[in-house]
């Protein structure tokens, strides 16, 4: 059997398959990677609380190759997407809030990643594929860039949630297509 997950309806009522699909892992990697890091501060096994963080680096490292993914799928399908007939304020509010989340999902993984470099340790994807260090060895730094890692994590969680608002008030009070063009209904 052949899936084709970019085919879309001729309605051009929903967005296509492959990116309704990465749209929602994401969401799903995004809410583990954070829920991951709010739980660890709660555990008291050092080795517990090192798995945890490694699932988080993780997936860090994996949320802006689906980025990269989504963008190059953007691209490709955009004509395919749903025309929600927004108004000029809704258009602009969408892009800008869109922006500001792929930038947030390029720009914590890298501070993450400088943290981890800053403070001399190797970062690696998968566990053994070694990764360069994108800044030299600098415990202040590395600090400094902790605070604009977390900083950057509860501005992607206001993004996020404003994101969500938008999708709730077009369904329940304008009542349009913009929240099930989303959904991840398979048909």
């Amino acid at each position: 059997m052949v899936f084709n997950f970019c085919k879309t309806p001729m309605s051009n009522q929903r967005y296509p398959k492959a990116v309704v699909i990465i749209h929602w892992l994401t969401s799903g990697l995004i809410i583990l990677g954070l829920s991951l890091i709010f739980i660890r501060d709660l555990i008291e096994g050092k080795p517990t609380r090192l798995w945890m963080l490694g699932i988080h680096k993780f997936i860090g490292l994996l949320v802006p190759a689906l980025l990269m993914i989504r963008v190059l799928l953007v691209l490709k399908y955009r004509k395919h997407f749903p025309d929600h007939e927004l108004d000029l304020f809704s258009k602009i509010a969408a892009k800008a809030v869109h922006f500001a989340l792929y930038l947030s999902l390029l720009a914590i993984p890298l501070l993450g990643w400088a943290q981890v470099s800053a403070k001399g340790q190797q970062v690696s994807f998968l566990g053994f594929i070694p990764l360069p260090a994108l800044v030299p060895e600098d415990m202040d730094m590395a600090e400094t860039l902790a605070d604009w890692h977390e900083w950057a994590a509860y501005t992607l969680l206001a993004l996020i949630f404003t994101h969500a608002l938008a999708a709730l008030w077009h369904h329940y009070f304008k009542k349009d297509n913009v929240l099930r063009a989303m959904t991840p209904i398979l048909k």
